[in-house]
């Protein structure tokens, strides 16, 4: 008794830590970010060389591919579903803090789930168009070398997320502008490499240039707004 009576004088003693945002004391919350450590864990212990390969196969152009897993069994199946999920998790995670932050948008427990599922409904919006695109358009492999590609750095990126992610939800709040900065840096370096892939993959004469502007502003640019502007409407209209 004398222990636990000390130890609650202790606690009562040391200064309350302010976090940046109340989503430090959900335990939803918690348990996706344990979750995504785990699993990024058991990724990096699967393919150990995974950074390096994919560091490499960014500036490197012609038919190079780096999967995210290494071959196709269940185990490689279930393990490429799980970093699928921590991409979902930080992606969303990062568009939630930022919207909350910068232009002020309150979210309860509805508000992030919709913005959490946006992002695979987005993802899969992209593999149909990519399919589309190889079916009627792609008369080599070009295209399924592309989704390949920008599917990998979808991962990739999304887990070089996860570390500024947790400063987002469980650091002081005066980090919460440099947090926030840090992973917009990382989400343009996302969108430089895509870029760097298309011409490295399609760019062939000056006539290309055209066809790759179409693609960044009809499948990158305009779908993120439409979703954006769905969602809020939503938002708006049921909350």
């Amino acid at each position: 008794m004398n222990l636990l009576s000390c130890q609650n004088t202790i606690l009562q003693l040391m200064p309350e830590v302010k976090r940046i945002t109340d989503f430090s004391q959900s335990s939803v919350v918690t348990l996706l970010l344990l979750v995504s450590f785990v699993v990024i864990c058991l990724f990096w212990s699967y393919r150990p060389h995974y950074f390096q390969d994919v560091i490499k196969i960014i500036f490197v152009s012609g038919d190079k591919r780096v999967g995210v897993c290494g071959d196709s069994s269940v185990n490689s199946f279930i393990l490429k579903l799980s970093v699928y999920f921590v991409a979902f998790v930080t992606v969303s995670g990062f568009f939630i803090l930022f919207e909350r932050h910068f232009c002020g948008v309150s979210f309860n427990a509805s508000r992030c789930w919709l913005f959490f599922g946006a992002v695979p409904v987005w993802l899969l919006f992209k593999c149909l168009t990519f399919k589309i695109w190889d079916a009627t358009l792609s008369s080599d492999k070009a295209m399924e070398i592309f989704q390949n590609a920008y599917l990998t750095l979808f991962v990739f990126f999304g887990m070089a997320l996860y570390p500024l992610l947790l400063l987002a939800v469980y650091a002081p709040p005066a980090w919460m502008t440099v947090v926030l900065s840090l992973m917009c840096i990382i989400i343009c370096l996302w969108a430089f490499c895509v870029i760097l892939k298309l011409f490295q993959i399609f760019f062939k004469q000056m006539n290309d240039l055209f066809y790759i502007f179409l693609y960044l502003c009809g499948l990158e640019i305009i779908p993120i707004l439409l979703l954006r502007k769905l969602v809020f409407f939503y938002l708006n209209l049921y909350n």
